[in-house]
C-alpha cells in the first residue's frame, strides 16, 4: 500500500523473497507487521490500513508515528556510519529509490513506465524527479559506488569488516541493507 492508501501489487525478486522468509515467524498472521520495527501487540496495530490510520485516536497516532520516526532515525544513524566507513559520498534511506530511477533511465525506461513503477500519481512528479536526478551530483556519487569487479570484491571485504565493528545483529544488518 502506498502512503496515500492505494493498494499495489509488486513483483518480488528472489532477494526480497529471502528477506521476507527471514523475518516471517511461525504462526504469524497475514495482518501482522513483517519487520520487527512495529509492535503487533501495540494499540496502533489495530489500525492497519490507510482508512484505519485516519480514524486512529490522537494519542495512538502519536505513538505510531513516534515509533516510525525513531526507527527511521536509528537506521539513518547506522547508514551515516556505514557511509563513513565505506567512503561513500552520499547515502540515505532514499538513495535506493534514486539509484533505481537512475538505473531505469540509463536503461532507457520511458517516464510513463517509470511513473507507474515508482507509484507517482502524476507524470509531472516523475519528470521533476528525473530532472533532479539528471542535474544532481548524486548521479556521480552513486556511479562512484560501482567499481570494477576486482576492486569491488576487495572493497566489499573491507566494508564488511568495518560494518562488523558496528556490532549490528544479522537482523539489523539485513534490515538496514534491504532499506527497511
Amino acid at each position: 500500500m502506498t502512503k496515500n492508501g492505494k493498494k499495489v501489487d509488486v513483483i518480488l525478486v528472489q532477494d526480497a523473497v529471502n528477506i521476507l522468509k527471514h523475518y516471517r515467524k511461525s504462526g504469524q498472521r497475514p495482518e501482522h507487521y513483517i519487520f520487527p520495527y512495529l509492535d503487533n501487540d501495540a494499540e496502533y496495530s489495530k489500525y492497519l490500513d490507510y482508512e484505519g490510520r485516519k480514524t486512529m485516536p490522537l494519542d495512538v497516532s502519536k505513538k505510531y508515528y513516534d515509533t516510525i520516526n525513531a526507527r527511521e532515525a536509528r537506521i539513518g544513524r547506522l547508514l551515516r556510519e556505514i557511509k563513513f566507513l565505506a567512503g561513500i559520498p552520499y547515502l540515505t534511506l532514499h538513495t535506493a529509490r534514486h539509484t533505481f530511477a537512475l538505473r531505469a533511465k540509463e536503461a532507457n525506461v520511458d517516464n510513463t513506465t517509470l511513473k507507474n513503477i515508482l507509484k507517482h500519481s502524476s507524470l509531472n512528479t516523475t519528470e521533476t524527479y528525473v530532472k533532479k536526478l539528471d542535474s544532481s551530483s548524486e548521479d556521480a556519487a552513486m556511479k562512484g559506488m560501482y567499481m570494477d569487479k576486482t576492486h569491488q570484491n576487495k572493497e566489499k571485504k573491507r566494508i564488511v569488516k568495518q560494518i562488523q565493528k558496528l556490532g549490528l545483529s544479522p537482523e539489523e544488518l539485513i534490515a538496514l541493507l534491504s532499506g527497511n
